[in-house]
């Protein structure tokens, strides 16, 4: 499910697909976005309601108060920080810790193990 989200550079709209998104950062009233290809995109909403927009992709957790994060990009964890593919470290919440620990288990579960 493709969730089209829109900025304005110039005066002009554009799109661009929620699925590009690595990460969301809460920035007081607005939050930015961080995309996987590197780029950044204010975006004029809080967290909360981008939070709201995607969650019907199942793609995004709140790891913290401050962050949505795409479970998919993070590759390990130490206490209260989790390590994106691009080598972010990101902040996380008690819960969040729990829910990345949980989520990596089962991707070191579901991986054959190479003899």
């Amino acid at each position: 499910m493709s969730v089209p989200l829109t900025f304005r550079k110039n005066g002009f709209p554009y799109t661009r697909e929620a699925s590009d998104v690595l990460y969301a950062e809460s920035a007081g009233q607005n939050c930015i976005l961080h995309f996987e290809n590197g780029d950044t995109e204010f975006y004029g909403y809080p967290l909360k309601f981008f939070h709201q927009k995607v969650w019907s992709t199942n793609l995004f957790r709140r790891l913290h108060r401050s962050y949505l994060v795409k479970m998919s990009k993070v590759i390990s964890q130490v206490w209260l920080k989790a390590i994106l593919f691009n080598g972010k470290i990101i902040s996380l919440s008690r819960k969040g810790h729990k829910r990345v620990k949980k989520h990596l288990s089962g991707i070191m579960q579901s991986t054959p193990e190479k003899e």
